[in-house]
């Protein structure tokens, strides 16, 4: 049954008094032009290229900066943009990549890079373009629009191919008010990334006053720095253990996830993994080489050698992970910062081979720089640990306002909840 009021149509059921319009019914299609590397200057007119749009943009649905810039000589032969503008991602690595678009809503003179598709709705047509590019990201329309793309490794769309794409075309005002609610949390979002990046510019900031950021395989040249830190070899920070991996042709060992089993791809991205790709049973912990809460883990094989992590519960590691089990004298926390701000050394430590490795012997021969006083030391990490936690705190924001503003979407675009006018 439809709802009274609805009516069904080849992209869903909607409004009565909405339309199904044809992009190409409304408007006119032009290709950006390509601009090469040395075509691209410091500063000039602002250029946008199709990988800043689903790169860059993830949520919003407007051009909020540009990444290129092109000189007055270019500009000359260049596709100029106009305020309305609707410019979309003509190349993509994936069909969700391919066709993605956003509003151009600015008075800027800027410039549509090669491998854009740009539409230019007629004056006086009743569109609004941040109303548009929304809906065209979403729901039935968005998945209309990635079918239409071409390719095998790299996807490509066309303006034929837009042409006949259907869109649900609100009365005017309603598509405004849509759009005010949806910009709102656009807005928080924005503020929300503007926090995140002053919290971890301050972070990077404390990190470069509180440690030395160094580190040497020689305990000689490490006495040679001029500070008044104490060098120390990464061995005497605690216990270092070098993670095992269970047979794998037991399965009694692998037959329940008891215990995370944490490899490299589980580090890097917080500083407490909560989760693993892949976990071990109780049986395959007791074969494993076990680590307690409040352990520094380190990947040292591999390309990503000095990525780091604490346990928060016992779990076990692999074996391209060296872990610090820190004595007394150095908390979790210390230790984590400390081995942080020295990754960039391990990666260089490790040697320039095929596949880099740096051994539980050669990583406890690593010297750097530590805090004397245990209180000192404590200060520090109360101080760092509490800037991760705003960070951590202000991205959960942003992940909540993403899924607001995704479900908004798929509410008010659809008219499955209608706005006041």
């Amino acid at each position: 049954m439809i709802q009274d009021g609805y009516k069904e149509t080849k992209i869903g059921t909607i409004p009565e008094v909405w339309e199904v319009r044809q992009l190409g019914s409304f408007g006119d299609f032009f290709k950006g032009k390509t601009i090469t590397k040395s075509e691209i200057t410091e500063s000039g007119f602002p250029c946008i290229r199709y990988g800043d749009i689903y790169v860059q943009y993830e949520f919003a649905n407007i051009v909020t900066h540009f990444s290129a810039y092109i000189s007055k000589e270019t500009a000359k032969n260049g596709r100029r943009l106009l305020k309305g503008d609707i410019i979309f991602a003509g190349t993509g690595e994936t069909q969700e990549d391919i066709g993605k678009c956003v509003a151009y809503t600015r008075d800027d003179e800027a410039y549509a890079g090669g491998d854009l598709v740009v539409f230019r709705p007629k004056k006086d047509i009743g569109v609004d373009s941040e109303f548009l590019s929304s809906c065209l990201n979403t729901g039935e329309v968005a998945k209309r629009k990635s079918r239409l793309g071409q390719g095998l490794s790299v996807f490509h769309i066309y303006s034929s191919h837009l042409q006949t794409l259907e869109v649900p075309l609100p009365p005017l005002l309603e598509q405004k008010k849509i759009t005010v609610i949806l910009s709102t949390v656009d807005d928080a979002i924005e503020k929300t990334d503007t926090m995140i990046e002053e919290t971890k510019q301050l972070k990077k900031g404390l990190m470069q006053k509180f440690f030395v950021n160094k580190a040497y395989m020689i305990l000689r040249k490490a006495n040679e720095e001029p500070t008044e830190l104490k060098p120390i070899y990464l061995r005497e920070l605690g216990k270092i253990l070098t993670g095992t991996t269970p047979s794998t042709k037991v399965d009694e060992y692998y037959c329940s996830q008891d215990y995370m089993f944490i490899g490299p791809a589980d580090l890097g991205n917080d500083k407490s993994p909560d989760t693993s790709e892949k976990y071990i049973s109780s049986a395959g912990f007791k074969v494993a080489r076990q680590l307690p809460s409040d352990s520094v883990m380190v990947v040292c094989i591999g390309a990503t050698i000095g990525k780091v992590g604490i346990t928060n519960k016992p779990c076990a590691t692999n074996q391209q992970i060296n872990t610090i089990i820190p004595s007394k004298a150095y908390s979790a926390d210390y230790v984590y910062y400390l081995i942080s701000g020295i990754s960039k050394y391990l990666l260089a430590f490790a040697g320039d081979t095929a596949t880099p490795i740096l051994n539980k012997g050669e990583f406890g021969k690593v010297v750097t720089f530590v805090h004397n006083s245990l209180d000192e030391r404590h200060q520090i990490a109360k101080i760092l640990s509490a800037v991760d936690t705003k960070i951590e705190n202000e991205m959960s924001t942003r992940e909540q306002l993403e899924q607001l503003k995704k479900g908004l979407m798929q509410l008010l675009l659809t008219g499955k909840i209608r706005v006041k006018v």
